[in-house]
Formats: C-alpha cells, structure tokens, sequence
C-alpha cells in the first residue's frame, strides 16, 4: 500500500516507477541484436548532435561509427561530440536515393528537420518542431559512398524525417551487408508525400528483414501514437 501511494504521489509530478525488466529496455535489446548479429559498423543516418552515436557506446558498442547529418548547427556539435573517438566518423550530408543538392527545412528543434514539407498534424503534436528555416545541402547515397569493407556486417539506421525510403532506395548493394535496420514508422502523414508505416514495412520484408522490435516516439496531445522507431533484423 505504502508503494502504492509512493507512486501515485510521483506520478502528480510526471514521473512513473515501474519494476525493471532488462527485456523491456530497447537499448539493451539493440545492443544483443548488436552482437547476435555480429555487427561491426553502424551508419548512423540523420545522426543530428549524436545522440544515437554516444547512447551506443554508453551501452558498450564499440565497433566503427559513421553519422551523416547534413544540418550545419547540429553537425557541428555532433563532429565535436566525436572528437576524440576514432572509431566514429562524421560527415556532413544528407542521405537519399542519389547524389545532388537539396533544401533542407530546419526545425526549431533541431531534430525535426526534414528534407520534406511538414503537415500541419505534426506542428500541433509538436509545436516546436515548426520550420523556422532552410540550408543547402548536399545528398549522396549510401551505395555510391561505399562505405563497408567485404565482410563487415552493419546496422542501418535512418532517422530522416520521412525520408526513410529515399535513404534504402539508394541503400540496395548496401543492404546485402546490412543485418539490423532501424527506422522511424508513421502510422499517420507527418510530413508530405513521406511512406506510412505499411509502406516502409512491405519494403523491408521483400529484402528479407522481420520486424522485430516497436517502441513509440511521437505522440499528440490526446495520447494517440503518430510516429514509432521500428527495429527490423535479417530473416532470410
């Protein structure tokens, strides 16, 4: 009862106390796939400052890092970030289907910037995601880049904005040494034109990956889930 009344005072402040379940944690269970796969790079597209980077040493992945993050602000701080680790490399692009150069609409908040127009349902689940400006910048594919060695298995994650399909689009030789791909899934139109979740699914599944994991990242005022990051692994 004490625990009980524990709780429910905690929770008056937005904090929750639940009973820890290592299995229920999306950052151990990447970092198992990590090794159950044998994944020795990770391509880290539409890094911003680093955070998915430094979370993945934080839980102890310690093979080669390379982010792409074509918003000048945020790869500035992400290149810093990665400093003084040279198993982690940066450069400043935006990842699609080919090369050239694109316009890139910057978010108040740095990581909902996108290279597509934002619909408005997003703005009023996120006010601080609106357009507050663009930049240049300049697109390669990860098939052209040619970035893996023969032999090295990799994870693919993209986390661009409703650019999920450009960046795989532009990833098919690449995705033969790919063994995990971790992508952002709407269930709902958040930016214009982007794929929903069945779509980017459907893709995935005809290159031999299963869904394997679900974790919700976008929601609107009313609670309704918007947006998921969507953990796929090699099946076939």
């Amino acid at each position: 009862m004490k625990a009980f009344r524990l709780r429910r005072m905690l929770r008056r402040f937005g904090v929750d106390v639940v009973r820890y379940d290592e299995r229920r944690s999306s950052d151990l269970r990447r970092l198992y796939l990590l090794s159950r796969y044998g994944v020795e790079v990770v391509l880290d597209v539409g890094a911003n400052d680093g955070s998915y980077a430094a979370g993945l040493r934080a839980f102890g992945f310690r093979g080669r890092i390379v982010s792409f993050e074509p918003q000048a602000a945020a790869y500035e701080r992400l290149a810093h970030r990665a400093l003084s680790d040279p198993l982690w490399e940066c450069r400043p692009v935006a990842v699609g289907a080919a090369a050239g150069v694109v316009a890139l609409n910057i978010s108040a908040n740095s990581s909902s910037s996108s290279l597509l127009e934002m619909e408005s349902r997003h703005v009023a689940a996120a006010p601080t995601s609106r357009y507050v400006a663009k930049e240049q910048a300049t697109m390669i594919s990860l098939d052209e880049s040619q970035l893996l060695e023969p032999g090295e298995r990799a994870l693919l994650k993209a986390d661009v904005q409703g650019f999920e399909l450009e960046v795989l689009r532009g990833s098919e030789r690449t995705l033969e040494q790919v063994e995990l791909v971790e992508v952002e899934l709407s269930l709902v139109p958040l930016y214009a034109g982007a794929p929903l979740l069945p779509e980017v699914y459907e893709h995935l599944r005809e290159r031999g990956f299963a869904l394997v994991g679900l974790e919700p990242v976008l929601l609107d005022p009313a609670g309704a889930v918007l947006q998921l990051d969507g953990l796929f692994a090699r099946s076939a």
